[in-house]
């Protein structure tokens, strides 16, 4: 985590804002029925499913939760 060190700098957005920015994009589209799949290997893509997932269930209805691993 980069939150509250010092000469850590982020150049991107944290995975629960975009986790939370694509619930929100899937939701303006009215989707209501979505598939979250995930990299389970990769924290990166656990979290962004969790937060999507969070975010999301209060909307819409998740019909599947796949999970894979890279090669």
């Amino acid at each position: 985590m980069t939150r509250d060190k010092h000469y850590v700098f982020r150049v991107c957005f944290t995975d629960d804002f975009q986790g939370a920015v694509a619930a929100k994009f899937a939701i303006q589209k009215q989707w209501k029925r979505v598939a979250v799949f995930t990299c389970a290997d990769q924290d990166y893509s656990k979290k962004l499913s969790q937060f999507f997932t969070e975010a999301y269930s209060k909307y819409g209805q998740i019909v599947a939760d796949e999970k894979y691993e890279t090669f």
